[in-house]
């Protein structure tokens, strides 16, 4: 059944009527002629891999399986070339509809079917002529345009003529939709890529696939491992926008580079809002990236060494800023998230989270759940938020590396002290009694946590009267009636 406007804007409403999942296509060759009285072109080797690559994409979302046949009589899909200068570039008939259902024409002279240039043209996966393959393939399993009614489909919201009209929320354009006339990332604020060799989509998106998979059912078998997508780099044939299914397993998203990049965890909604046709990430300047297609789970994201904005999604995620001035954002779910270097921005969501900074200055907000805070090295601003929330610290005192933690609650919430930073602190579980006081210094040798109701300081002296001074290691709101079973030493 399909569900939203978006998916209907897509389907034509017919499907390929196989009693099994075998789908036969059939290569006309030169001068071969169709009962139509159409002669083919023909196909070299290069083009006939390039369409085979184009299937087995398609298969790898859905449960179709293709193979080659001689005979044109055999096939569900009869493909064929003729040369035309004209915008053509290729016309494929939905399945059900006429005598021509399955014939696919694709124009040997149109732009980006570099036919001539294996490796290195627009027939090459993201390139311009390798959209047209998989956006007229899409014709045959029964897509439609979200721009008119072919068939039974209706007009995407927003969207009223062919090009340049992306709709509502932009979501008429390649990277959500091969189906569109828009190819690739038209309102990318980079621009198109300036070669048409790469820089397209080079998959169906996450609306195709949804409505694919509602007709032929979705490929439950692929990547089903613990499977890591990473983001492309550099800018090249071979760089492209694509859709990630993925069946099972704990998997991730990966930037290994230095530009800003975005990481986005959560799959397409498939309904008219931002996100509806998929969240992208990708990195800036980089003509390529990925979305998550509608019922597909990624939990885990690792950013490059560039100021990245990393999201997470309602299941459990491990996310790792890596390096630069990063902003991380769990979701629902129990979220580790990780700042390392830079001066980082962490946000733990709805769930029960571990967030860690790391070298900088970093900014940690637990937000609702019984989160644990660790700023780690650096000055860090550490809140709680809702829920009974845990304060650790875990680093080597210095003076550089005080916290400020914003809403420590006695009796609710709990600093958790490593003890090989508070050497000497005593044993694991709550702190000793006598090894808590309130005021400016220790008043005897058993006195080993400080905290200065006036300052809120909050600090360690590891012999007391010993001689050797306090380390201030938080501070927190002055005049709080701290006790010192709000203090729990861990390993």
């Amino acid at each position: 059944m399909i569900a939203s406007a978006l998916e209907s804007g897509l389907d034509w409403g017919t499907k390929l009527n196989n009693n099994d999942s075998f789908v036969f296509y059939h290569f006309y060759g030169y001068g071969e002629t169709t009962p139509f009285g159409e002669v083919s072109s023909g196909f070299s080797d290069y083009e006939k891999t390039q369409f085979e690559k184009a299937l087995a994409v398609y298969s790898s979302y859905i449960d179709l399986h293709f193979h080659e046949v001689s005979q044109s009589a055999q096939a569900d899909y009869n493909l064929l070339t003729f040369a035309e200068f004209s915008s053509t570039l290729g016309m494929m008939y939905p399945p059900g509809e006429t005598e021509r259902a399955g014939f696919g024409y694709f124009n040997y002279a149109g732009s980006g079917w570099d036919w001539t240039n294996p490796g290195n043209g627009g027939l090459e996966q993201g390139g311009f002529g390798f959209v047209t393959i998989i956006h007229e393939l899409g014709h045959g399993f029964g897509l439609a345009h979200p721009h008119d009614k072919g068939g039974d489909s209706t007009v995407f919201p927003g969207v009223s003529s062919a090009f340049d009209d992306y709709g509502d929320y932009d979501l008429n354009q390649g990277i959500y939709t091969t189906m569109s006339y828009n190819a690739g990332w038209q309102t990318n604020p980079d621009g198109l890529p300036p070669s048409l060799s790469y820089g397209y989509q080079g998959t169906p998106m996450a609306l195709d696939i949804a409505v694919l998979q509602e007709k032929y059912g979705a490929n439950n078998a692929y990547n089903t491992g613990d499977d890591t997508y990473y983001l492309p780099t550099s800018n090249g044939v071979g760089t492209f926008y694509s859709c990630i299914w993925d069946a099972g397993g704990t998997d991730a998203i990966v930037y290994g580079g230095a530009a800003p990049a975005l990481i986005d965890l959560r799959a397409a909604t498939l309904k008219v809002e931002p996100g509806g046709g998929g969240f992208l990430s990708h990195a800036d300047g980089i003509h390529g990236g990925v979305t998550i297609a509608n019922g597909a789970t990624i939990e885990n994201a690792t950013g490059g060494t560039g100021d990245d904005f990393l999201q997470g999604n309602d299941v459990g995620n491990v996310i790792k800023g890596h390096g630069g001035d990063d902003i991380i954002n769990g979701a629902d779910g129990r979220d580790k998230l990780i700042g390392h270097g830079g001066d980082d921005e962490i946000s733990g969501g709805q769930g029960r989270d571990g967030l860690i900074g790391g070298r900088g200055a970093d900014s940690l907000i637990g937000d609702s759940g019984r989160d644990t805070l660790n700023g780690r090295n650096g000055a860090d601003d550490l809140t709680g938020g809702g829920g009974r929330d845990r304060f650790e610290f875990s680093s080597k005192l210095r003076s550089g590396n005080v916290d400020t933690v914003n809403d420590f609650a006695p009796g609710k919430d709990t600093f958790l002290l490593s003890k090989h930073a508070f050497k000497g602190i005593g044993g694991k579980g709550k702190l000793d009694k006598d090894a808590f006081v309130t005021g400016s210094k220790a008043k005897d040798g058993a006195d080993r946590i400080i905290y200065d109701k006036d300052t809120g300081a909050v600090g360690f002296d590891k012999d007391g009267e010993g001689g050797n001074g306090i380390k201030t290691f938080a501070v927190v709101e002055a005049g709080l009636d701290l006790k010192h079973d709000d203090f729990v030493v861990v390993a």
